[in-house]
């Protein structure tokens, strides 16, 4: 049984998106007359605009943490432990980074802590 969502607008999608996913979406700021545009999460009922400028940083922190636990010690025994990342969506992401995640998801689709 498959269900059909009818989408008026992109504002439909990122709300049918956001009940179930935190999104992200890149939003430019104006800081002493330079735009300043960065991945940001995002709510409804106000969307921004999607922007056609580059973000300062890639969306790398999405998928590699800065830091991130690999075991755990009980008291007695260290445990192994894995990540468990929260569902998100990157919403507006340019077609080349599309295909830098692409290719990252598949060298890395074996690790389990990616």
């Amino acid at each position: 049984m498959h269900n059909t969502y009818l989408l008026d607008s992109l504002d439909g999608l990122r709300a049918h998106l956001a009940r179930s996913r935190a999104l992200y979406q890149v939003v430019a700021q104006s800081a002493d007359g330079q735009q300043d545009a960065h991945w940001q999460q995002v709510t409804e009922p106000a969307w921004p605009p999607l922007q056609h400028h580059k973000p300062l940083h890639s969306a790398k922190q999405f998928f590699f943490a800065e830091q991130e636990p690999l075991y755990v010690f009980d008291g007695q025994l260290f445990k192994e432990t894995l990540p468990e990342p929260e569902p998100f969506v990157l919403f507006g992401v340019q077609s080349c980074d599309l295909m830098a995640i692409h290719y990252q998801d598949s060298f890395f689709e074996q690790d389990p802590y990616y």
